[in-house]
């Protein structure tokens, strides 16, 4: 989770390019109000010629623990998930990005993680 400010984010910046299809994230199963602390936290991602977009948001339900939020079919490399205004932290159970590396690019396939620690799973 993160550490409870105005704008709470995690963000992933892959090594390597892909082409991102949706974004599966798991909410945490503690409690009710954990939970709903997920409710409306934008997914984004940033393509590899810099241009911002929103996926989508997450809507919490609490009987659902997993989310998937579509993406447009686009080479990227950041994806962001932010909640604002909130004064709570933004907890998130596992993120796991879908898509394909883009092929013949020589890079790296790793991901970087910037923000609180949390498992990241490469896109199968």
């Amino acid at each position: 989770h993160t550490r409870s400010d105005q704008k709470e984010w995690f963000m992933l910046k892959l090594k390597k390019s892909y082409i991102l299809t949706s974004v599966l994230i798991w909410n945490r199963k503690d409690n009710e109000k954990i939970q709903l602390r997920l409710d409306g936290a934008s997914v984004s991602y940033t393509t590899n010629s810099g241009v911002e977009a929103e996926c989508g948001k997450v809507n919490v339900t609490v009987d659902n623990l997993q989310y998937k939020i579509p993406c447009p079919p686009k080479a990227i490399r950041i994806i962001t998930i932010t909640k604002m205004p909130t004064k709570e932290t933004l907890n998130v159970a596992e993120i796991r990005l879908c898509g394909k590396p883009i092929p013949n690019t020589g890079e790296n396939s790793k991901i970087q993680f910037i923000g609180p620690n949390m498992q990241i799973h490469n896109p199968a």
